[in-house]
């Protein structure tokens, strides 16, 4: 197959404009500050994990009383839930939204 000059052209022009179409750099869309006031930066966790109580039976099994595993599994719902709750009340989004905008304006000032 012979290429032609309008065939090579056909070829590079979309390696040209899809390589200029992608940036390095994001346009800075700023952030309502009233909105990410309420966002919490932080999250605590919602007390200690109680220490797993196990104790050895005469036959040899090892066995967990039962109010026990209850409360370790209430604390980690608990603390799932915490998280969540904080990751919903748009932490996560925020943070990176506000690191990526100061990233951006260090970049444009140097």
């Amino acid at each position: 197959m012979k290429w032609t000059k309008p065939m090579l052209l056909a070829a590079a022009l979309p390696m040209i404009f899809g390589t200029a179409a992608c940036s390095t750099t994001s346009p800075d869309l700023g952030l309502d500050r009233a909105v990410t006031a309420t966002c919490p930066r932080s999250i605590a966790a919602p007390g200690e994990l109680p220490p797993s109580e196990a104790f050895t039976l005469p036959d040899g099994r090892k066995v967990v009383p039962i109010g026990n595993a209850v409360a370790r599994e209430n604390m980690l719902l608990r603390g799932a839930l915490v998280y969540r709750d904080g990751y919903r009340a748009c932490r996560s989004v925020v943070i990176y939204a506000e690191e990526r905008d100061e990233a951006l304006r260090a970049s444009r000032t140097s």
